[in-house]
């Protein structure tokens, strides 16, 4: 014996949500609480909008120290090639030990995302 049974499918309204937008002193404490290293790529991020790829690759012949621009040899989505950039972007980078061809050094993306997560959570907990 079969019962007779109606079915209809629940209602789902999808709800945006407002994306979470950092202060700019909130960014600034933490690039204050990271490492060298960490800190001048996300000071680099944060002054030029560049993509943490682009940033990777970015090799010392690219800064130009008389112009105070950086070369983007490599751009993702077709980005402006030549960017300014400031005085005291350029004295960080300068700061930075020149022991590679590329100014971040040879570590991977993952490995600098993954870096900078650990120092967001500990500054995070503090």
């Amino acid at each position: 014996m079969r019962a007779h049974l109606s079915w209809s499918p629940p209602h789902y309204e999808f709800q945006h949500k407002i994306p979470f937008i950092s202060t700019e002193a909130e960014i600034d404490s933490l690039i204050a609480g990271c490492g060298k290293t960490t800190a001048a790529i996300l000071r680099t991020l944060k002054e030029i909008g560049m993509r943490i790829g682009e940033a990777c690759r970015l090799k010392w012949t690219d800064l130009n120290l008389e112009n105070n621009t950086l070369i983007l040899n490599e751009p993702e989505k077709h980005n402006n090639p030549q960017i300014s950039i400031s005085p005291a972007l350029v004295g960080i980078l300068q700061s930075l030990p020149k022991r590679d061809v590329k100014i971040f050094g040879r570590s991977s993306v993952k490995n600098k995302q993954s870096t900078f997560l650990c120092q967001r959570n500990r500054l995070a907990r503090k």
